[in-house]
């Protein structure tokens, strides 16, 4: 699920997936769908945009998510994660923040052939709880998002002696 640029690295999934041969579907669309539909074999459907109960279905029926990118925080692995889904993920950037390695999904290190088709092939052996996944989304709710967000601008201000509340 993403917007198919060059930073998001679906080639990169792409690539992994033309050779071991299993099935993927890539939810989006961009200025990069037409040199990707080009490139994926016929084990790989681009499906295009979604609306979101369109989405929900297809996250309710996936066994996981795959994030190839360095994204600030990206939503999507949230998402995935709210409907019991584990996500592989690149170990950088949002997800890597809430994606909990070994639990809610698995962490890769390098965005390389090599890196992505190991972890997936770990991936594909590793069994994960709905139910914890679905827990730790939970944990990103907008409540809690502020609530933790406002606790760690504290600590960051303490050593100033100044506090910010709401």
């Amino acid at each position: 699920v993403s917007r198919l640029v060059p930073y998001k690295k679906v080639d990169l999934a792409i690539e992994v997936f033309n050779q071991l041969g299993w099935k993927l579907k890539i939810v989006g669309s961009g200025s990069e769908k037409k040199s990707l539909k080009q490139m994926a074999r016929d084990n790989i459907e681009l499906v295009g945009e979604l609306t979101e109960l369109e989405l929900l279905s297809y996250y309710q029926e996936c066994t996981g998510l795959l994030v190839c990118q360095e994204e600030d925080f990206g939503l999507v692995s949230l998402e995935a994660q709210a409907c019991g889904k584990p996500v592989l993920a690149f170990n950088k950037g949002g997800a890597a923040e809430t994606v909990i390695n070994g639990k809610t999904g698995l962490l890769f290190e390098k965005q390389s052939v090599t890196s992505l088709r190991e972890a997936l092939e770990k991936f594909k052996t590793r069994e994960f709880s709905s139910k914890v996944c679905r827990e730790n989304a939970l944990k990103y709710n907008r409540d809690n998002f502020k609530k933790n967000f406002l606790r760690e601008i504290n600590k960051l201000w303490e050593h100033k002696n100044l506090k910010i509340t709401t």
